[in-house]
């Protein structure tokens, strides 16, 4: 592993990340920087990149929450840690009011849907329960925190589904196969953050016949600010649009077409 990787390996805040994420944003630091700048350098841009995500759930509290549920279940006992779970994090909290409505939407039109694939998931495959998707649906849970992905590993056969958490870097190890549907939930901006271009090179790899694309359409403090309108002219340059669907707080882009 690079050296500098080694240093952000040891720091508390990043030491659970994808190796392969900590080589890349090393990679990048040692081009531009030297010696104890190019750490300072690798630091910043993991943060800049995934801090306030990293900084914002608390993971032990949420492999808590899961390992906690019972053997075999009822759908309401998996609902209500879900739930919890959920709401540690602004970014799937504020789905939550509209969870019973988004989903049927999001999977409608598909007479089966057997591989879902959810990349930079983060909390998201909590969400499983208000998916209306048989329990024998492969749901691949995809980011580059690893203890998340190791909890998100274990919970799903504990709550009664079929699927896998996997610690990677989409980036460095795009997805593969084919796929049902394809969910980039408020990923692309953190991607594109990290490498200009991400959000093309990760979209051109996906052989899928729905992907499902979301934005913010709100800041961290609120407001607006055109945002809808910027991601929407962003996304359209990149794959063909099937539908738009707006809540208070996202926006979801559909797009179809891929049969195989």
């Amino acid at each position: 592993m690079h050296e500098i990787a080694e240093k952000l390996r040891e720091t508390r805040k990043f030491r659970d990340l994808s190796g392969e994420t900590l080589e890349a944003i090393a990679e990048w630091a040692a081009a531009r920087y030297a010696g104890r700048e190019a750490v300072k350098a690798a630091k910043r841009k993991l943060h800049q990149v995934y801090g306030a995500y990293i900084e914002a759930v608390d993971i032990p509290r949420v492999e808590a929450l899961a390992a906690g549920l019972p053997e075999h279940p009822d759908a309401e006992t998996v609902k209500s840690v879900c739930r919890e779970i959920l709401a540690m994090h602004a970014g799937t909290a504020e789905r939550l009011p509209y969870m019973e409505e988004i989903y049927p939407r999001l999977f409608a039109g598909l007479p089966e849907v057997r591989r879902v694939a959810d990349v930079g998931c983060g909390l998201h495959p909590f969400a499983r329960p208000w998916m209306g998707l048989p329990d024998e649906t492969y749901y691949l849970a995809i980011d580059i925190n690893c203890r998340l992905t190791e909890t998100i590993d274990a919970f799903f056969p504990r709550a009664g589904y079929h699927g896998a958490g996997e610690c990677r870097d989409p980036l460095r190890r795009p997805l593969e196969g084919r796929w049902d549907v394809v969910l980039l939930l408020k990923t692309l901006p953190c991607f594109e953050q990290q490498e200009k271009g991400a959000s093309r090179k990760l979209l051109g790899v996906i052989d899928a016949r729905r992907i499902v694309v979301s934005f913010p359409a709100k800041s961290l403090g609120g407001r607006e600010k055109g945002m809808r309108e910027h991601y929407r002219a962003f996304i359209e340059e990149l794959m063909p649009i099937s539908e738009v669907i707006e809540t208070e707080n996202e926006t979801y882009y559909i797009s179809d077409g891929n049969d195989g």
